[in-house]
């Protein structure tokens, strides 16, 4: 069996956000630990960045050099929270996002990760 890149639960959608723009939404319980999505990611540092670094994730790398990377799939939407719903791993070689539940989340809710972490990986 090959290796997943891209994979979400279909439960969440993307909505207005009171918090900034657009969010990702739950439209059904998502239950503590549950996989939300997996993103594959574009290497931004063969790209132009200017516009797209706020979107952006970092990518630890071998020589110790944070890469920036553009998340396909909803990665690049979800909002920042100090009291988030969701954490996420990085896989730096297939350079995979996997986001998951860290408490349950009610249909409708928004689903939010601490930017910080992105900031010390």
């Amino acid at each position: 069996m090959s290796e997943i890149y891209a994979h979400s639960n279909g439960k969440i959608v993307i909505k207005k956000s009171s918090i900034h723009g657009i969010g990702v939404f739950a439209t059904e319980d998502i239950s503590n630990g549950e996989l939300i999505e997996v993103c594959t990611s574009l290497d931004l540092d063969r790209c132009n960045r200017a516009t797209l670094t706020e979107y952006s994730y970092t990518i630890p790398s071998e020589n110790k050099f944070n890469r920036l990377a553009l998340l396909l799939g909803y990665g690049s939407l979800y909002n920042h929270s100090e009291d988030n719903n969701v954490d996420f791993t990085i896989n730096s070689d297939s350079k995979r996002f996997t986001f998951f539940a860290t408490k349950d989340i009610s249909a409708g809710s928004e689903l939010t990760i601490n930017y910080q972490k992105n900031k010390n990986t």
